[in-house]
């Protein structure tokens, strides 16, 4: 399989979660260690055992942001006590921060992600999807680290409306979650949590790249390209006559009541997100800027069309057979825009 992974939103962390939250002790680290006796933990039966016995305090501020997130719930997460959770954490191991904001966030992103992360010691579907969503948990806390900031440069220089910005790729993902789940029908079963994560990470790499731009600073991108409209439309065209054809041919896809009318709403989705990038590179002054801005809209536009060129054939819980149909990340542009599925997959049907 392509992954070994299962992924979940972040509200699947919370499910379970009875335990009770308490302040982090900075002066005793033996203290802290002590999540049954001192604190009056109770134990559940999804808690990576092993992971709390290992790493004491990195589980005592996960099972509290859990709770942080279970708690208010339906309400959004309050991120600044789960900041506070962290930066306890960070006094207590005597962590330095850099001045410099966005190195300072960076350097808190790693810590998320190598500290709070238990997806290796519990490998069944529930602990993974347990692991998973924590992971998102606190990849939202991060976003809130930055969008803070970002928000703070924007109060002195609106150069961008960034509700807009990410309104508008939300729905632009929104629409790309339809397809998948009806014409490309990759969101079944188990293989369904990979592809739903799939396509969020996207949204969670726009949403940092536009937050490190605003910031200042320049963000690690793939490759871009500013691609043709008429081929994109003509892809969506071709991802509806391929689901059109597979179900005449072999009748085993669910049905779709209107394939066009999902699929050409992603597409109208995808032209209001990509007019309006454009549109507001053209009135940015600063020249730096605005070819960071730019980068951020090439390269989320071939990523974009790049998934229309595979048919999101590699969303999911995919077999290498499968794979191999499929373009990478690491294909040239020239490649991209010469690829035609429907002919690999037809080769594909004849072996």
């Amino acid at each position: 399989m392509k992954r070994l992974y299962f992924t979940l939103l972040a509200c699947s962390a919370c499910i379970c979660c009875t335990q009770h939250n308490t302040d982090i002790q900075q002066d005793d680290s033996t203290e802290i260690c002590d999540t049954s006796a001192s604190i009056g933990y109770n134990e559940t039966e999804w808690a990576p055992k092993e992971f709390k016995m290992r790493h004491c305090e990195e589980w005592l501020v996960v099972n509290k942001a859990i709770n942080l997130e279970q708690r208010n719930a339906p309400k959004p997460v309050d991120f600044a006590k789960i900041d506070t959770l962290v930066k306890d954490y960070i006094t207590l191991k005597k962590i330095s921060l850099p001045t410099d904001i966005c190195q300072q966030i960076k350097v808190i992103e790693e810590i998320c992600k190598t500290k709070f992360d238990f997806s290796d010691y519990d490998y069944s579907n529930f602990g993974m999807r347990i692991a998973e969503g924590t992971k998102h948990l606190f990849e939202g806390y991060i976003h809130w680290l930055y969008e803070k900031e970002a928000n703070r440069v924007l109060e002195e220089a609106k150069w961008i409306d960034l509700d807009k910005e990410l309104s508008l790729y939300q729905a632009m993902n929104t629409t790309l979650y339809n397809v998948c789940d009806s014409v490309a029908q990759c969101m079944d079963g188990s293989g369904g949590w990979i592809a739903n994560s799939e396509i969020s990470e996207p949204f969670s790499k726009f949403k940092t790249a536009m937050f490190i731009a605003i910031l200042g600073s320049k963000p690690e991108l793939t490759e871009g390209m500013d691609v043709p409209l008429s081929l994109f439309d003509k892809e969506c065209k071709k991802l509806t006559d391929f689901y059109d054809s597979y179900h005449k041919r072999y009748g085993c896809m669910m049905q779709v009541k209107n394939p066009h009318l999902v699929v050409n709403r992603y597409k109208n989705a995808f032209h209001t997100w990509y007019a309006y990038r454009k549109a507001t590179a053209s009135k940015i002054k600063d020249a730096k800027l605005k070819e960071v801005y730019e980068s951020i809209t090439y390269s989320h536009a071939r990523m974009h069309l790049l998934r229309l060129k595979n048919r999101y054939s590699d969303f999911g819980m995919v077999s290498s057979s499968m794979m191999e149909l499929c373009l990478t990340d690491s294909c040239s542009n020239e490649e991209l825009l010469n690829f035609d599925y429907e002919k690999k997959f037809e080769e594909y049907l004849k072996h």
